[in-house]
């Protein structure tokens, strides 16, 4: 499967509804329920990371089968250089979401 946008996610989450309750309710929409929202909103932000031009190479990779640029996070590593590739990946998501370095 191709990188997703945020928005594609935030999709995927309304055309996909799981059976979500809290505190007894249930949640009609994760993607605006205020328990979920901003959890949604960082994660599609990562998301968005993938398409940013200056950080699409940090991020992804092509697929060997269809070509398509992939997150990063599902390269199997087999060489040093993918380890540190997707290291390099997960250290900018780091920095994303918990403003590391």
């Amino acid at each position: 499967m191709p990188a997703r946008t945020g928005e594609e996610y935030i999709t995927g989450l309304r055309e996909r509804a799981a059976e979500v309750y809290i505190c007894g309710e249930q949640v009609k929409d994760v993607t605006t329920h205020p328990a979920f929202c901003n959890g949604v909103r960082t994660l599609a932000n990562l998301y968005y990371m993938q398409h940013d031009p200056t950080l699409r190479d940090a991020m992804t990779y092509r697929s060997p089968t269809t070509g398509d640029r992939v997150g990063l996070s599902f390269i199997i590593p087999r060489t040093i250089q993918d380890l540190e590739r997707r290291h390099t990946m997960m250290a900018h998501w780091a920095r994303a979401t918990w403003r590391l370095g």
